[in-house]
């Protein structure tokens, strides 16, 4: 059990289950009754038909998850001979992605902005090759050169993919100093709002490691597969095409 401290905060506080009961401490949170019940002393609380609290188990392995399920199967069977549980029985492990979705926390309209985030970033890579394509291209003069000179297709490839890559570093590093102002705005937004007050929107908007490190890793794969024919590219320049203009 644990003492309530702030709206959308962590809690601060954390004791045994056993000295709720001896302190009295009421619930913070939802108290759902499936029936009306006269309730006048805290004894009549915690002995009522009231769900005020919620269960998170970690469960590793089926096989657990097994013991689990069977251990809730036959405690509603033992409440429900003895006159409780009265509608059908509806013991489920559920866990968190699937909780998120049932809470209605997750919802399609996410999905569809997720499809139209990667919808927006093939867009992005197609100009991208396009702007690659044109600014290799304006230097096929000097690569028709060098491959007369005697430099090879691969080495022309790598010559423009270490450039690509250079572009995508940068463009990853610009990205997160962009998500860091944006980062940094939304918690100006909201550090007034009586909602996330002590730290709460902290909590809220951040980005954790595994996001950084996703972010980072996209930016650089997407940038280096939208340079792939750009730089393919130009090492199939005909070298005596520049070579008899100059």
């Amino acid at each position: 059990m644990n003492s309530a401290s702030s709206v959308c905060s962590p809690e601060n506080v954390y004791i045994p289950w056993r000295w709720g009961e001896t302190l009295e401490l009421e619930s913070y949170g939802n108290v759902n009754c499936w029936k009306p019940e006269n309730l006048t002393t805290y004894r009549d609380f915690l002995g009522s038909e009231c769900v005020w609290t919620q269960m998170w188990v970690e469960l590793p392995d089926a096989a657990s998850r097994t013991r689990m399920q069977t251990l809730l199967d036959s405690y509603w069977d033992e409440q429900h001979r003895l006159g409780r549980f009265q509608r059908k029985r509806n013991n489920r492990l559920t866990d968190v992605d699937q909780w998120l979705v049932d809470q209605h926390v997750v919802q399609s309209d996410n999905r569809v902005l997720v499809g139209l985030a990667f919808a927006f970033l093939a867009v992005c890579l197609i100009n991208t090759v396009g702007l690659l394509l044109a600014k290799f291209m304006n230097g096929a003069a000097l690569a028709g050169v060098r491959r007369a000179l005697g430099a090879s297709r691969r080495a022309l490839f790598t010559q423009h993919m270490v450039e690509v890559g250079l572009i995508a570093a940068s463009g990853a590093v610009l990205g997160l100093a962009l998500s860091w102002l944006g980062l940094r705005g939304v918690r100006a937004l909201f550090a007034t709002s009586t909602v996330f007050h002590k730290g709460g929107v902290q909590n809220l908007a951040y980005v954790d490691a595994t996001s950084l490190i996703a972010a980072i890793v996209l930016a650089i794969v997407a940038t280096f597969v939208a340079g792939l024919y750009p730089a393919w590219r130009i090492g199939r320049v005909s070298p005596a095409v520049y070579l008899k203009n100059q």
